[in-house]
């Protein structure tokens, strides 16, 4: 759960975005409303639209609810919202998982990761970093 209770959490956006993909695809018209300020999808009509529309538009209409530009600025939102020990914690997956570029970007967007955790710091090979942690 993110920190900041007007935040929500990740696990709750995705349900969130799967919830208003079953509805835009059983042709609720709130549902389609909502998803047709996707550029992709936002000229079609209703049967159409209901037919055509894919989870990536659910979440991205449910990041533009949010007034994030996109899915991906939505999540990263979310997730620096987070305290510190769980942003360490997904750093640290990242790297378990060989997914490098998504730890490098972690510690762009967080660089404070580096002085939270000596684990992080030998990770970003920061040995000022790791003094101050020991």
């Amino acid at each position: 759960m993110a920190s900041d209770p007007r935040i929500p959490s990740l696990e709750w956006l995705r349900k969130q975005a799967k919830a208003l993909l079953r509805a835009a695809r059983d042709g609720e018209a709130q549902a389609l409303a909502r998803v047709r300020v996707v550029p992709r999808v936002s000229a079609l009509n209703d049967r159409a639209l209901a037919r055509a529309v894919q989870l990536a538009d659910a979440q991205h209409a449910l990041a533009r609810e949010h007034d994030a530009a996109s899915w991906g600025e939505l999540k990263r939102r979310v997730e620096s919202a987070q305290p510190i020990a769980a942003q360490v914690e997904r750093f640290l997956e990242a790297l378990r998982e060989h997914k490098g570029a998504l730890a490098r970007g972690m510690l762009e967007r967080a660089p404070a990761l580096v002085r939270a955790d000596a684990r992080v710091a030998c990770a970003a090979a920061d040995a000022a970093a790791l003094g101050e942690a020991l």
